[in-house]
This record gives structure tokens, sequence and C-alpha cells, in this order.
């Protein structure tokens, strides 16, 4: 058994277990990021093709905007993970015990650029979020008129969220 291991208690098979589990996580990562790239080129040929030559309503544009920049969001994420990914097996992969270590954030050496890492990846997740709800309260406002009674309870739930997002 490994050091790292030993230090969480977990038996070989606990260790291959961890590190295929992360393994898988991010190959699924990866596949749904590219079933998102399509159905976001699918959108925005959509909106493409929907305007023609007419002139774009600011709303439009607006939310062209929105979408594309949640869309540059997840592609920065999914960066960040792939450098997570390359760092847990490539670089950090010599043994075992060293690809474990990086997984669990064990030791000094990983521990400062994890933490920043994983803050700013929390980050862009919690913005990305942010923006999808509040489009959906806006779609939700215009679908009824412009009521703000029908749009307040959405959006008291993405405050209250985002108030325990930040105090946790």
């Amino acid at each position: 058994m490994s050091s790292v291991a030993q230090h969480y208690g977990m038996s070989d098979a606990e260790v291959i277990h961890s590190i295929t589990a992360n393994l898988n996580a991010r190959i699924i990562q990866i596949f749904t990021y590219g079933l998102y790239t399509m159905v976001f080129i699918s959108t925005m040929h959509q909106i493409g093709a929907r305007s023609g030559a007419r002139k774009w309503p600011s709303q439009r544009i607006a939310l062209t905007i929105i979408i594309c920049v949640i869309w540059a969001l997840a592609t920065v994420y999914m960066g960040m993970s792939w450098n997570g990914l390359v760092s847990t097996f490539v670089t950090y992969g010599q043994s075992q015990n060293s690809v474990l270590g990086y997984v669990m954030d064990y030791g000094d050496e990983w521990s400062t650029k994890r933490l920043v890492l994983n803050v700013f990846a929390q980050t862009i997740v919690a913005l990305n979020a942010i923006l999808a709800e509040l489009i959906n309260i806006w779609r939700c406002w215009e679908l009824y008129n412009r009521n703000y009674l029908i749009a307040g309870l959405p959006l008291l739930c993405v405050l209250c969220g985002l108030c325990e997002y930040c105090i946790c």
C-alpha cells in the first residue's frame, strides 16, 4: 500500500477505483462538452439563419452575446479540466502513489496551485450558472407579459443560491 493510500486508509483496490473514477469522470466531461459545443454551433446557426438581412433587435443581440459568453466560460473550464487531466496522468503519473496524491490533494507541492485553480474553476461554474439562470428569468418575465411578480420568485431563488454559494 502506498503512503498516500495509507494516509487515507485505502486499500489497493480502492486506490485503483479512485484513480479510475477520476479518469472516467473526465472522459464523460469531455464527451458532454463536445455535445454542448454541437448544440452551441447549431444554436448560432439557427440565430444567424433566422435573421437573414433584417436588423437584429437588441434583445437578440444581448441573448446571442450571453450565449457566447456562457460557451466561452464552459470552454475555459474545459481547458482547466483538461490541464488537470494531463497533470494527473502525465506530469504526476509516475506511480499510483503520485497519481493518487495529486487526485486527493495530498502534499504541499500540489496544494497551492490546485487551490487557486479550484477557486477559479468554481468561480467560472458559478458565473456560468448565474448567467443561465438570468436568461431563464428573463424568458419567464417575457413569457408572462413582463410581470414582476412571476419573475420575482426565480430571481429570489437565484439570489439565495448566490448568497449560499458565497457564504459556503
